[in-house]
């Protein structure tokens, strides 16, 4: 950026017109044509801001007072609002936050595939916007003999204390409260001198909503030894003597001091094995560490719609990619027709395979396996081989689901090869879907339609359907 074109700098107090929002929820407002940044501002605010940032083509400001407010502008809900980096759009009405989610997929599908005219539905909004995830992950730090127990910060890792978050429910609320009085009333037994941090570094709560059962996951930074178990297991009697719905503990080992992901092993500490939870008239188990959508009440209008989109008759076949647990794959496979499922992931897919069971489906198998060498090998033993290393004859649908990184061309490419007539992609992420679009149309896939819906309220992100139908002689396949 040209200083010399610009009337402000770093530190300079500005008066703004709100006009956008950004992918990431900031107000966007021009100073000499420049695009300026501002976290917790809305379109038709006109705000005050002190400029925190230049950058190559943009400013960052921070918000200091808001002169006109926006009409959809409301109270948070939650105390921590401004601190917390768990949800970031609670100052908005819940209806502007559909029509900003609706916006988002359409700005990226037009400034990142180049498709023109693309049909995007109106967005799906939650039954329920608050209390709706069904896991959920905090993290401890351990600074001036304080014990703190939340999400990370905006931007940042330090932990903000949230008595009461109020995406989840009121059990798992308990239960973190719980679990964190306990730490910290029995913090000389838990904390390490030499390494200046407590043995827990973060929780993982999982619910089953039908049930009313929950599962809590201990990440711990040093290997378990008798003195540790016995100590967690006295947490554990503990916890469940105060909050009924616990009915699982697990625990997993993580000794990097920057990272407090969870890892391939989950070690049982007490309790059950599983969570079973029912979405429509299925029942499926989640195991610790098995992908299941977080929002129970959603993912029923997702699964109904990727199953009226994809109308599998019996006579016809359909691979689900990234399966999970198999949730996608048994509501196709309980509307008609033969269903593949593949995912890397071990827990998934002994879930999936335990959930057609307890299901009583017979027409889904399920494989573990890397996506690209399955269809690596699909692809070179014939698609229409009914001795392929697959497994899987004609493929009439696909269904993917893929992380948030998205397909790439590689697997764009290679599903593309199977020629099946329709293909349906479920996104978290707009950039990353709008990118793979592009690259399916260039291969011969038409996008039909394009379904925003809302998983994750008061937050950015926004889930899609889309419907894309194979093009063969200029005619797309299927409506």
């Amino acid at each position: 950026m040209n200083e010399q074109s610009l009337s402000v700098n770093t530190g300079s107090n500005i008066e703004l017109f709100i006009t956008d929002l950004s992918s990431e929820g900031f107000g966007i407002g021009r100073i000499d044509g420049i695009a300026v940044f501002v976290e917790g501002a809305l379109p038709g605010e006109k705000i005050s801001a002190i400029v925190t940032g230049e950058k190559k083509n943009y400013l960052t400001a921070k918000l200091t007072e808001i002169i006109i407010p926006s009409p959809n502008r409301q109270e948070p809900f939650c105390p921590v609002f401004e601190k917390c980096g768990g949800c970031s759009l609670q100052h908005m009405s819940y209806s502007s936050q559909l029509d900003y989610k609706e916006k988002k997929v359409k700005d990226a599908v037009e400034r990142i595939s180049g498709l023109k005219n693309v049909q995007i539905n109106k967005i799906i909004g939650a039954k329920q916007d608050k209390g709706y995830r069904n896991k959920v992950q905090f993290f401890f730090d351990y600074k001036n003999d304080e014990v703190n127990c939340g999400f990370f910060g905006r931007k940042s890792h330090v932990v903000i204390n949230n008595y009461n978050c109020f995406l989840i429910d009121n059990a798992a609320n308990r239960l973190k409260n719980e679990f964190a009085a306990f730490i910290k009333k029995n913090i000389s037994e838990f904390y390490e001198s030499n390494s200046k941090s407590a043995i827990p570094k973060s929780i993982i709560i999982r619910q089953s909503f039908k049930a009313n059962e929950l599962m809590l996951i201990i990440i711990i930074s040093k290997k378990m030894d008798k003195r540790l178990e016995d100590l967690f297991l006295i947490l554990h009697d503990d916890l469940a003597s105060k909050i009924p719905e616990l009915k699982f503990v697990y625990y997993s080992v993580n000794t990097d001091p920057s990272d407090y992901s969870l890892n391939n092993k989950i070690m049982h500490l007490a309790g059950s094995n599983a969570i079973i939870e029912t979405i429509g008239d299925l029942r499926f188990k989640i195991s610790p560490g098995s992908f299941f959508q977080v929002n129970t009440l959603g993912a029923e209008k997702l699964y109904g719609k990727i199953i009226e989109l994809a109308d599998l008759k019996i006579n016809e076949a359909a691979l689900d990619l990234f399966c999970g647990t198999g949730t996608i794959g048994l509501f196709l496979a309980f509307s008609g027709g033969k269903v593949y499922g593949i995912d890397i992931v071990e827990s998934s897919i002994k879930d999936a395979k335990e959930n057609a069971k307890m299901n009583k489906t017979r027409n889904a198998e399920f494989v573990r396996g890397d996506v690209s060498k399955f269809l690596e090998d699909y692809i070179s033993d014939k698609i229409n081989s009914s001795t392929s290393k697959s497994g899987a004859g004609k493929i009439d649908a696909v269904v993917v689901d893929p992380p948030r990184e998205g397909l790439g061309d590689k697997l764009v490419s290679l599903i593309s090869k199977l020629n099946a007539g329709k293909l349906i992609y479920v996104s978290c992420n707009a950039s990353t879907l709008a990118r793979d679009l592009k690259s399916f149309d260039v291969l011969g896939y038409n996008v039909k339609e394009i379904n925003p819906i809302d998983m994750f309220p008061h937050t950015v992100h926004v889930e899609s359907i889309v419907l894309l139908s194979k093009v063969e002689n200029g005619v797309s396949q299927k409506g």
